[in-house]
């Protein structure tokens, strides 16, 4: 376990550098959901960005691959609830005109927030 700053808070993740989760055996990937949960857990209310738990666990070890895949797959397996979205404007270049990205917010699985996930498109 290490200690990791976010939002100003330290938190206890679980570290395991330079390992692919995928090609890691079960208590490895179970680490990296571990480290997942922990910051999801430490963010404000409105949930934390999918980008910043990416980014910080990559600083800290990760692969942003594996880290991107493990999340998906905990969206998938309803350990983790997107609380809403971000909307970020983007240049390609300077004078461009700026193209809009979304990412999801996240928050530990919520009930209440659950049948968002269920769409009848």
């Amino acid at each position: 376990m290490m200690k990791m700053k976010v939002n100003g808070v330290f938190t206890k993740v679980p570290f395991a550098p330079g390992r692919r989760s995928r090609d890691a055996p079960p208590s490895m990937r179970s680490a990296l959901r571990q480290a997942i949960v922990a910051l999801v857990e430490s963010a404000p209310d409105q949930g934390m960005a999918m980008g910043s738990v990416v980014d910080t666990l990559e600083h800290n070890g990760y692969a942003a691959q594996d880290v991107e895949h493990e999340i998906w797959a905990m969206l998938g397996a309803r350990r983790l609830t997107p609380a809403g979205f971000i909307c970020r404007k983007v240049r390609s270049r300077p004078g461009a005109t700026p193209s809009r990205t979304y990412e999801f917010l996240l928050v530990p699985w919520s009930s209440k927030l659950d049948g968002q996930l269920e769409l009848t498109l």
